[in-house]
């Protein structure tokens, strides 16, 4: 819901009121996160960080909707159908959403049983670099997302990859800026991080790709390509089980590589949705001729 809600606000002009309800509710997390870690003994930091993470996604989820029920007392007779196409789309997107968020919350424990605290600590530190995909996947998305929606049906087949080389080429040049200062950003980290620039560079690539998966994403679902949910939730599954396996999660480059190959299922499950968006635009179109 809270996804899909963005992008009808977008539609409709009112990506501001979206980036307000995204901003209440990471403040909010903040604080929270912040008295859990002041407050509370380090055993229980954990469960704490987990449930506040969900309760504060079910926050952006709740403002969203207000904001959409707001919207939709503009539309007047079209509320009830946005309302049942929401909450139908929303049904078809929970086990991706799960998956998610499951996998942030994966890696942490995985982390914390396998590989050690400090190495945890580093990965953690290096992916506060990442807002800067944050700052290109809104900007993006804010440009391009409404325009996508009202194009007809093979317009769009043809636009996406051309929006998609677009976004992946922003991300690559963050990603080549990071590396190319990386020794300044790891300064600013700290002495401790000094020479872990190809770590740090893992983990934006990494971070790249899974924001170019979630920006990929946001545009099947401006078009209503919904599929690929419990594909997402099987491979974000094995990709969990197998990174011990592959990595040495006790060493840096280990956690950071595992950390960037979660990027791996969503873009497969992102592929597989546009691919079977763009048969059933093939299907409908092939119908139509046929009748005519």
């Amino acid at each position: 819901m809270r996804s899909n809600s963005q992008v009808f606000l977008r539609l409709e002009g009112r990506a501001n009121s979206s980036q307000k309800n995204l901003l209440i509710a990471a403040g909010f997390r903040l604080i929270l996160i912040a008295l859990v870690m002041l407050t509370m003994p380090i055993q229980m930091r954990f469960t704490a960080i987990v449930l506040l993470t969900a309760a504060t996604y079910w926050i952006e989820a709740w403002l969203m909707t207000r904001s959409l029920r707001s919207q939709n007392v503009v539309v007047g007779l079209r509320s009830k159908l946005h309302v049942r196409r929401l909450s139908r789309a929303a049904r078809r997107l929970a086990p991706m959403n799960f998956a998610i968020v499951g996998r942030e919350q994966a890696f942490l424990m995985v982390m914390s049983l396998a590989g050690s605290t400090v190495v945890l600590g580093e990965i953690s530190a290096m992916t506060r670099f990442a807002v800067a995909f944050t700052v290109v996947n809104s900007f993006v998305l804010n440009l391009i997302l409404p325009r996508l929606a009202r194009m007809n049906a093979s317009r769009a087949i043809r636009a996406i990859p051309i929006y998609s080389a677009v976004y992946l080429a922003l991300a690559v040049m963050s990603v080549v800026c990071v590396s190319l200062f990386s020794p300044i950003l790891l300064w600013v980290l700290g002495d401790s991080y000094k020479g872990l620039n190809l770590e740090l560079t893992v983990v934006m690539g990494g971070s790249a790709v899974l924001s170019f998966c979630s920006g990929l994403g946001m545009m099947g679902q401006s078009r209503r390509w919904l599929s690929g949910s419990w594909f997402l939730v099987a491979s974000s599954a094995i990709w969990v089980v197998s990174g011990p396996l592959l990595f040495d999660l006790r060493t840096t480059m280990g956690g950071a590589l595992y950390l960037a190959t979660q990027c791996l299922p969503a873009l497969m499950a992102e592929v597989l949705r546009f691919a079977a968006g763009a048969r059933e635009v093939r299907r409908s179109t092939r119908m139509e001729h046929e009748r005519s």
